[in-house]
């Protein structure tokens, strides 16, 4: 039983203890009490036998920060086991010291992927532009990924390339522009078509820590012959606010890609450019639904370019557009233009309109009557 009053003593004692939780514990409460007279024995404990106690000694050194900590963590990051040496990686990262960066990016060359991560992330976070090359060079290479990927065997080999992405996004070297273009057509082969929408989504919110530095390339790979690329840039443009693409991608909206259709549909939406609103209007009879759905979700400007499309002829014929406004006006207000053209959609002579108006319509009467039972 622990007796002593003063924190730092009574941590010691329990440092002591036979039980490997109790001695774990005390290394995180010396973390905790800040004492800086921890350092030496939390250095020493970077030599015990346990690995959880080497590691934890790693993480509360990295907390007092004591430059005497700094050659022990570099000789554990370099020689211990790699769940032990990816924390004394992290730890390194929260001194500032110009060694530290060399060893960091000499740990990218490990075998094992949970130190590679560790080290990449660690040099994001010092944002030294001497890790530059080796990052790209960790996100260049997919040999891992050559034979499909699986997440038991690949999950690691995809975290290290995330970290190596995202250090580069920190360090902001524009020379890592191209290769995080390049970066767009990963996704195929990490992941296979699927999931193409997610991983270019997370390489063009990497390109916006580079800021306008990235949009004259950016621009370039609009007219990339990979879809990827194409439609990378325009999230990538969307999300830097960069408007003045509108006519480019305006042209877009033709993309025989459909992911790449879609991101510049997004894109028009956000500008609230008025071109752009009337060309993404005018691709109704293309994609109705999807278009419809945009328009109304604008604001007033797309219920307008809406309703001057249906005054045009367009869509009057078919009953996705019919089902989009009866959907949009339960959820949100009835406009009154849009009721009549319902209404007038029960006299088509196409049955399937007939039918999508009617069922709009009773619908809608349906929530006239739920309000009006509400207690006023």
């Amino acid at each position: 039983m622990l007796t002593n009053t003063d924190p730092y003593a009574a941590t010691l004692e329990a440092l002591n203890q036979s039980d490997s939780g109790v001695r774990l514990d005390a290394v995180k409460r010396l973390g905790a009490l800040g004492d800086q007279r921890a350092v030496p024995v939390l250095i020493q404990l970077l030599e015990a036998k346990e690995a959880p106690l080497r590691g934890q000694a790693a993480v509360t050194l990295a907390k007092l920060k004591h430059p005497q900590a700094i050659e022990p963590l570099i000789r554990v990051l370099q020689t211990d086991s790699p769940g032990v040496a990816r924390k004394a990686a992290t730890a390194l990262a929260r001194f500032s010291d110009p060694t530290i960066a060399p060893v960091l990016i000499q740990a990218l060359d490990s075998p094992h992927f949970n130190v590679k991560e560790a080290s990449a992330q660690a040099l994001g976070r010092l944002r030294d532009p001497r890790a530059v090359p080796r990052l790209m060079a960790l996100v260049e290479d997919k040999s891992v990924f050559a034979s499909g990927f699986s997440w038991r065997k690949d999950r690691a080999a995809l975290d290290a390339y995330w970290a190596a992405v995202n250090a580069l996004g920190k360090i902001k070297d524009p020379q890592a522009i191209p290769i995080l273009i390049r970066a767009f057509d990963d996704g195929p082969i990490i992941w296979g078509t699927h999931s193409m929408e997610g991983h270019c989504g997370g390489i063009a919110d990497t390109l916006v820590h580079f800021g306008r530095a990235g949009v004259p390339i950016l621009l370039n790979a609009l007219v990339s012959d990979h879809e990827a690329r194409r439609s990378g840039a325009i999230m990538a443009l969307r999300r830097l606010a960069y408007w003045q693409a509108v006519p480019t991608i305006v042209t877009m909206l033709q993309d025989s890609d459909y992911l790449v259709a879609t991101e510049a549909a997004n894109f028009l939406v956000e500008s609230g450019d008025p071109q752009a609103i009337a060309a993404l209007a005018g691709r109704i009879d293309e994609s109705t639904s999807f278009t419809v759905r945009l328009l109304l979700k604008i604001g007033e400007a797309g219920r307008e370019a809406l309703w001057v499309q249906i005054q045009n002829g367009h869509a009057r014929k078919n009953p996705q557009v019919y089902e989009e406004i009866g959907r949009w006006m339960l959820l949100e207000e009835e406009d009154a233009r849009f009721v009549a053209f319902l209404t007038e959609g029960l006299s088509s002579d196409k049955e399937s309109v007939r039918l999508a108006a009617a069922d709009v319509l009773s619908l809608l009467e349906g929530k006239k009557k739920m309000q009006q039972r509400r207690p006023s």
